[in-house]
């Protein structure tokens, strides 16, 4: 026998700390979802003073940090496009730093796949 047939509290040990991290997952999921708006507000705030020249630099370093946030919990918190669209926005922010682009260039570069996250986002939103 091994010790999970011959030892029933090995078995609840398991199933208790499976509870517990299903518990977990979703109140980690939960505080993802109820900052979406937020997430969204300011991206959308970062690209209107981008687009109008204020602060254009400290506008796109911002984009650049809400999008590596989310890239960085999304997938693990059950939103993987969510995810893999803001990893998407990081790397062309990255790559269009790299190639010497002014902030504004980079916002023409990657207005399209911010438009696609922010409308992930907000599809995650609603549920």
């Amino acid at each position: 026998m091994t010790m999970t047939q011959s030892d029933p509290s090995a078995a609840q040990r398991r199933q208790e700390a499976e509870q517990a991290l299903a518990a977990a997952f979703a109140r980690a999921r939960t505080l993802f979802a109820s900052r979406i708006e937020e997430q969204i507000i300011r991206i959308e705030q970062c690209r209107l003073d981008l687009a109008s020249g204020r602060a254009p630099d400290r506008a796109l370093g911002e984009i650049e940090a809400h999008a590596h946030k989310i890239a960085g919990v999304a997938e693990t918190v059950g939103y993987p496009r969510v995810g893999e669209l803001a990893a998407q926005v990081e790397a062309l922010i990255g790559q269009g730093r790299r190639a010497g682009l002014s902030e504004i260039a980079i916002l023409g570069e990657i207005e399209q796949e911010l438009e696609n996250l922010l409308d992930a986002l907000e599809a995650a939103l609603d549920g």
